[in-house]
């Protein structure tokens, strides 16, 4: 790219590779960036082939994954350097190439897909610590680019380092048309408080137009990094709808957030808030609690929009809640203790998601899927769950979805593809409690795999599929 942004469309057939060292990346978190995950933003658009795949490979440390990552790097010529056993590496290949196949198959988890036209590959990551890149001319410079700030490679054009980091962002969300439905992980966390998750929240975007499900801590400053990346419709003015799956405090510990901040920054209408019984007397308390932050803002000398703060609360039954020009969105009950609590359905012109929510079991989640897109699930594992004190088996039990019971509503409905988030380890986490590190990420992975035998991932924050 130009100084200008303009795209030179003699790139260079260049493969490219970023290796971080976890111990480098704990050493550098804090002082790198203000949260400890961020995204490794790297572009394929060089690539020749008919189509790309990035994917992530993680040494297990018995140099298995690094003999099947050297036939990648000998197929393709990716520079590496190093052979720590310990290592994350990113690659941007021909996904159609029998080599990648197969090493993706043995060693690798899949983010994405997407034509040579362009992908904007993210792996979020604790921190960024870069010891090899291999770049070259234009292309290598606008990759550094990326990688140091955050921003997103789109197809048409990158925007020079001062509109990267405007705080309002209009550039062309990467790879994906303007009618092209994204779901974008705004948050995957639980409880826990743990920087590198936010609470939960995952927005749905349909021609510019997005749709929040939960608003967790965090929601709106991880839709602002959405729309620095490139999702526009998630700056922080345009977040105008939002589904509550039900009334927990970590799903809606961002809802001030979301009814206030927006206004704050200009936001005209209303908010259009969807959710269960007892969302109007929620809204209704927060307006409330923050009475006179509302009034020093509509009548002293800070201009505010006159409506931007209000809330108009659709408080939902099971069915069709929401039908507009962009999306359909159904409620499906579900059960999670004594809560009232809500999954939802998603059909757009050109997909389908399933959003669980917190929930048991249920027949209901499988029939809502049905050979659906996205099959979102949140989850606990099952080897976390031996370690926890009868009380908080009990609990888990009654309130959330194990991997094996999440395997079974898959196998069920087949998804094109199943993604887990808001993997909760509750017995685990809170003070004076010790599952000796169980409960990981690739614990439930690894458990979900022993029953069901179709693509499954785990999502992680400001992942977009």
């Amino acid at each position: 790219h130009d100084r200008n942004g303009r795209h030179s469309a003699n790139l260079p057939e260049e493969v490219e590779a970023v290796a971080i060292r976890q111990a480098d990346v704990e050493q550098d978190q804090r002082r790198t960036f203000p949260t400890q995950r961020q995204q490794a933003l790297r572009s394929c658009r060089g690539m020749q082939a008919a189509e790309t795949l990035c994917f992530e490979c993680k040494s297990d440390g018995t140099g298995n994954g690094r003999l099947v990552l050297d036939q990648v790097d000998e197929r393709f010529g990716v520079h590496r350097g190093g052979h720590d056993p310990i290592v994350s590496e990113v690659h941007c290949i021909d996904a159609t190439d029998p080599v990648v196949q197969d090493a993706n198959a043995k060693t690798c988890r899949g983010i994405g897909r997407q034509t040579a036209r362009g992908y904007t590959a993210r792996l979020p990551i604790t921190g960024i610590a870069m010891r090899h890149i291999h770049v070259s001319g234009l292309f290598g410079l606008t990759a550094l680019l990326a990688t140091l700030m955050g921003c997103g490679a789109e197809q048409a054009a990158t925007p020079p380092p001062e509109q990267a980091a405007a705080p309002q962002s209009d550039a062309v969300p990467p790879a994906a048309a303007a009618n092209q439905t994204q779901v974008v992980f705004l948050g995957t966390g639980t409880p826990l408080p743990d920087p590198d998750r936010a609470g939960p929240a995952t927005a749905v975007v349909v021609n510019g137009s997005a749709y929040l499900f939960d608003t967790g801590a965090g929601v709106v400053r991880r839709a602002m990094a959405a729309a620095r990346n490139g999702i526009p419709a998630l700056n922080s003015v345009n977040l105008k709808t939002a589904f509550l799956t039900h009334l927990h405090s970590d799903h809606t510990l961002g809802l001030p957030d979301l009814m206030l901040t927006p206004w704050v920054m200009g936001r005209q209408e209303p908010l259009e808030l969807y959710g269960p019984v007892g969302t109007a007397a929620m809204a209704k308390g927060i307006q409330a609690a923050w009475a006179e932050d509302i009034d020093r803002r509509l009548n002293d000398l800070q201009p505010s929009p006159p409506r931007g703060y209000q809330v108009n609360v659709h408080e939902i039954q099971p069915g069709v809640v929401l039908k507009d020009d962009n999306v359909t969105v159904t409620a499906i009950p579900v059960p999670h203790g004594p809560w009232t609590a809500f999954g939802y359905r998603i059909d757009t012109a050109d997909r389908s998601i399933v959003i669980s929510g917190d929930t048991r079991p249920t027949p209901a989640l499988a029939e809502a899927c049905q050979q659906c897109d996205l099959l979102i699930m949140e989850v606990y594992p099952l080897g976390s769950t031996a370690r926890v004190t009868p009380e908080w088996k009990a609990y888990r039990e009654a309130y959330h979805v194990s991997t094996q019971e999440v395997a079974e509503i898959a196998k069920q409905s087949r998804p094109k593809l199943l993604v887990l988030y808001h993997r909760a380890n509750p017995g685990c986490d809170q003070a004076g409690t010790d599952c000796r590190g169980t409960g990981s990420e690739a614990e439930a992975l690894a458990e979900i795999k022993q029953y069901y035998d179709g693509p499954v991932i785990e999502a992680h924050d400001l992942d977009v599929h």
